[in-house]
């Protein structure tokens, strides 16, 4: 007995929608900066959450091998490699379908 709609309105949702639509209303020198601007901050939280995580790391786990004598470092092979890699992909594949309509738009 779900319906099409949640409980409560997301404003936050809402309010950064319009926004978007402003810059996009601007024009595409705005939407750029703004795009821009997100990239850098995006960059920044990655570079603070590595630089963070990296102060737990144990580095003693990149060598060695563990009970059934798989190597640390690596311990699903290629395999294990593979399948990362396909779930990561269609986590992303958005962004070209993006980036192809930013490109079809006039300004």
């Amino acid at each position: 007995s779900s319906s099409f709609f949640g409980d409560y309105p997301d404003v936050v949702a809402f309010i950064l929608i319009v926004i978007v639509g402003i810059f996009v209303a601007m024009g595409s020198k705005a939407s750029t900066n703004f795009n821009s601007m997100f990239t850098i901050v995006n960059m920044a939280v990655i570079v603070i959450v590595v630089g963070y995580g990296i102060t737990f790391a144990d580095f003693s786990l990149w060598t060695g091998t563990d009970a059934e004598g798989r190597s640390n470092f690596f311990p699903y092979g290629v395999n294990g490699m593979l399948a990362g890699a396909a779930s990561c992909f269609f986590a992303y594949i958005g962004f070209d379908g993006l980036a192809t309509a930013g490109e079809e738009a006039k300004s």
